[in-house]
């Protein structure tokens, strides 16, 4: 083929759109995997909720399961799709590095002997982030909580005048999220 302007863009045009129909297809696949991920999670749970013990079911609090058959079901599914993203660019990272092998080894050991080291300076997130998220659950169940709460004793609360203290608690616990 001749090397000239028409061809160099059909050749691009050609690689971004098969770019575009792989990245169009890798987001239905993961978006479709997290949701069915989901569903089978959520159904699971309700199963074993529904199957457990008296006592157990004494033990847990209504808000907090709720919390786990809507919210947790949710973050495991988007979890599990970041999962399946750094597995598609861990694939594309490998490929890459291959080829940077091959055309400069020096520097590309210089450039993952840096990435080491940024990522030894980043471990302690890793804890930080992870209390993090225990926070943020149990924030989530008050919240949950404060809902159920107000919406199982709205009529009473109402005949008491008890309005006021209702919508603070809900804004102390809403705001604490």
């Amino acid at each position: 083929l001749p090397l000239n302007l028409e061809w160099v863009l059909l050749g691009f045009l050609l690689v971004i759109g098969a770019r575009s129909l792989l990245r169009w297809w890798t987001t239905v696949t993961t978006y479709t995997l997290e949701q069915n991920l989901a569903l089978r999670y959520q159904q699971a749970l309700y199963e074993a909720i529904f199957c457990a013990g008296w006592i157990t079911l004494v033990r847990e609090r209504i808000p907090e399961l709720t919390h786990a058959l809507t919210v947790d079901v949710e973050r495991v599914a988007e979890a599990a799709g970041h999962l399946m993203r750094i597995l598609t660019l861990g694939i594309v990272t490998a490929a890459f590095v291959a080829v940077a092998v091959f055309l400069a080894p020096g520097m590309t050991l210089l450039a993952a002997l840096l990435g080491l080291l940024i990522l030894s300076l980043g471990a302690g997130w890793n804890r930080r982030v992870r209390e993090s998220g225990e926070d943020l659950t149990r924030a989530g169940q008050d919240v949950n909580a404060s809902v159920q709460d107000f919406l199982g004793t709205l009529k009473t609360a109402k005949s008491y005048g008890a309005e006021e203290r209702s919508v603070e608690e809900f804004r102390r616990r809403s705001e604490r999220f």
